[in-house]
């Protein structure tokens, strides 16, 4: 509506014919303070909001005002809320859907890679899955076991070593190239490139002080001289492999670089050093080998076999010694090798006689007559393993089977270890001659037994004739002396007193079961009558017709 300066109504808008609400608005507008431009009214349960404005108009001021119902003026207000909030909502709803899709694309890979490490039962304490927490502790646990798998890898690489290197000298990796070699020493941590093999060989050997050893003592020995090996080796090389042959004998396989001054001179100062050491720890003799040089790993199986030969070369004496194969090979050439056949044919018929302390002083001179022409043990072994062969002829032609006589051992093999003049010597009687005479004698023994039992016999169905131990010896094809040695030692008693208890058995139960006569009973038995009434009483201890008494009224 539109007022004047007078507060007279020009204009208005209010559709009833009274405009009662005009007239309440100018009232109010009068009354109401001109500072300010708004206000709010009431009017019949209703709450307008009133604005008011002036304007000149031809000389004088005119003042509009203009209500309106808040709510009126709300409605939309509420309606677009209402509408953004319900798009809102869709949007919210659809951003929730988008986003946990999305989120749940995303965390597929990390389900997926939870599930493979751990099982879908695995829950964490309050009940829910919480797959980063396994995963970290799948990680950890993963961590931990690849650090203890590198542990027992490192532990085991020194062991997988030595079976590359069993392997390669058995040749069970003949088929394998230079390259796959290599490739293959590289995988066990060993650095081959610009490098080069050698192997140092070390071989105990003992003095007379040590014949009382085992072969529980020989692995002690064995076990202790390749650690004493390996600690002086770590001085001077950084990659070495030792393989324990435990047979006091070892063998040093050495990586030495290119860059290495002097290396031969420095692998003879590690050669006294492990030397020195043996003696002073193990107070052994020590006799080391040190083969030539390769680059091939395909040339390592070579080596073993060159060390193998020049080892042989050695004095058979008990000292130290250093072997070169180059050295050793030109020392042997052009000697003839000795061999005492007249002591041979000694020692066989010392064996045949039973002789074991005869032969033992044979076998000794055999020894002395063998290094007093060439003390290289290659020498000496050949006489050994002939002197071997011989007695093992003997042993066939006297019918007894070695094979079962030393239950299937490979005895030129043992005797092929032995290092040592005593060992050899205490080897050749204890292991060889004496189970060879024991078995004769055995053997003899059951003879003689059948033989005495074939005796008994001939005494149980003839002892009423007259029967004597030479009659009985000549019935068997012995001696006498024979039977009644053998007689004694198989039943206790010699030959008369056992033939002599059969007979008095016998009269027993003659006088108990019989009404035979005495004289007749004396004669049953093989007695004179005066005779037998005198050997009863000394074995009874009662004449024969008071032995029937006494026996009869008991009964």
């Amino acid at each position: 509506m539109l007022i004047n300066e007078e507060n007279e109504l020009l204009l208005s808008t209010e559709g009833s014919s009274d405009k009662e609400f005009t007239k309440e608005l100018i009232n109010v507008f009068t009354n109401n303070n001109k500072m300010d431009r708004s206000f709010q009214m009431d009017w019949k349960d209703k709450t307008y909001s009133v604005s008011y404005g002036t304007f000149d108009r031809i000389g004088s001021k005119w003042t509009y005002i203009s209500a309106a119902p808040i709510s009126a003026i709300t409605t939309p207000i509420i309606t677009i809320s209402k509408v953004i909030l319900v798009a809102s909502l869709i949007v919210l709803g659809l951003a929730f859907f988008l986003t946990w899709f999305a989120s749940n694309r995303l965390y597929q890979p990390v389900k997926n890679l939870a599930s493979s490490f751990t099982a879908t039962s695995n829950l964490t304490s309050n009940g829910r899955k919480d797959e980063f927490k396994q995963i970290r502790d799948r990680l950890d646990s993963l961590t931990f076991e690849s650090e203890q798998l590198e542990k027992r890898i490192n532990h085991q690489i020194p062991q997988l070593r030595q079976n590359f290197l069993i392997q390669l000298t058995k040749g069970y990796l003949y088929d394998f190239d230079e390259d796959a070699l290599r490739r293959r020493m590289e995988n066990y941590r060993w650095k081959v490139h610009h490098h080069s093999f050698v192997l140092l060989d070390i071989q105990l050997t003992r003095g007379n002080e040590h014949l009382q050893r085992t072969y529980e003592d020989d692995s002690l020995i064995a076990f202790a001289m390749a650690n004493i090996a390996d600690d002086m080796t770590a001085k001077y090389l950084d990659q070495y492999t030792v393989l324990n042959q435990y047979d006091l004998t070892a063998s040093l396989f050495l990586i030495i670089p290119d860059d290495m001054s002097n290396w031969s001179d420095q692998l003879n100062q590690l050669a006294e050093d492990i030397m020195t050491a043996i003696n002073r720890i193990l107070s052994s003799y020590v006799t080391i080998t040190i083969s030539s040089e390769t680059t091939r790993i395909k040339d390592i199986p070579f080596l073993f076999e060159e060390i193998g030969r020049a080892r042989r070369f050695r004095d058979f004496n008990n000292q130290n010694q250093i072997l070169m194969l180059n050295e050793v090979e030109k020392e042997v050439k052009g000697q003839k090798l000795f061999y005492p056949f007249e002591t041979e044919k000694e020692i066989i018929q010392s064996i045949r006689r039973g002789k074991i302390n005869e032969s033992e002083e044979l076998i000794r001179q055999f020894f002395d007559e063998l290094l007093h022409n060439s003390t290289k043990e290659v020498s000496v072994h050949a006489g050994i393993m002939q002197l071997y062969s011989t007695i093992q002829h003997e042993i066939l032609l006297s019918g007894v089977d070695p094979v079962v006589l030393y239950k299937g051992r490979n005895m030129y093999e043992e005797l092929s270890q032995l290092r040592e003049m005593e060992w050899v010597v205490k080897w050749l009687i204890v292991q060889v001659i004496e189970p060879y005479i024991t078995f004769l004698e055995n053997n003899m023994n059951m003879e003689m037994k059948v033989i005495v039992e074939k005796v008994v016999s001939y005494l149980e169905e003839h002892y009423m004739e007259d029967i004597s131990l030479e009659s009985c010896a000549e019935y068997v094809d012995i001696t006498p002396y024979a039977l009644s040695k053998a007689f004694k030692k198989i039943h206790g008693v010699n030959f008369i007193d056992y033939l002599t208890t059969i007979r008095m058995d016998k009269a027993k139960e003659l006088l108990l079961y019989t009404n035979m006569k005495i004289n007749e009973i004396s004669e049953s038995v093989g007695y004179r009558h005066s005779y037998f009434n005198r050997i009863f009483k000394k074995h009874v201890g009662l004449p024969p017709s008071q032995y029937r008494k006494t026996r009869a009224s008991s009964s």
